[in-house]
């Protein structure tokens, strides 16, 4: 089972994976950036498609962009420009 950690104030999500410490950095600027808001850890079936994923480089994708690949978001600047 896939587990995420969860704000609910913000609706915002980071997934966990065990053992892997890059994510445990990941979780871990989550967790600072959510100081005070309820976080809890829920399976990711629970939020998917209700909250955002938390990128911890200062934001999060929003959601038209969330599964395009580099190239294709790229492209859809140029068009938008």
């Amino acid at each position: 089972m896939i587990r995420a950690r969860a704000c609910i104030k913000c609706k915002k999500y980071a997934i966990i994976h065990p053992n892997n410490p890059v994510n445990q950095v990941e979780i871990k600027n989550f967790e600072k950036k959510h100081l005070g808001h309820t976080i809890m850890t829920v399976g990711f079936g629970e939020i998917k498609g209700l909250y955002t994923s938390f990128k911890s480089n200062g934001g999060s994708k929003p959601q038209e962009k969330r599964n395009l690949t580099s190239f294709e978001e790229k492209e859809h600047q140029i068009k938008k420009s």
